[in-house]
């Protein structure tokens, strides 16, 4: 955590704990694909949701999706720390 409490930075630290504590990882050079599995817990390609609409099957969350959710509680770009 760091070394004094700021909401924004611990939340996405928190993130990153918590899609680690279920053997997944946000992966900057994959940015449109499933999030990388780092471990046993659940499957990257299911997590989400997967469902046809209109004639499409929408995909799993991605690691833009992550991505975007950290910088929309960081309220900006992410540093590089927090990527």
């Amino acid at each position: 955590l760091p070394s004094r409490y700021e909401h924004e930075e611990t939340s996405l630290v928190m993130i990153d704990s918590l899609l680690a504590s279920i053997g997944l990882e946000i992966d900057l050079s994959n940015l449109d694909e499933p999030l990388k599995q780092i471990g046993g817990g659940i499957d990257s390609k299911q997590f989400g949701t997967v469902y046809e609409w209109n004639g499409k099957i929408d995909t799993p969350f991605t690691s833009r999706d992550w991505v975007f959710i950290k910088e929309a509680i960081y309220g900006g770009a992410l540093p590089k720390s927090h990527a």
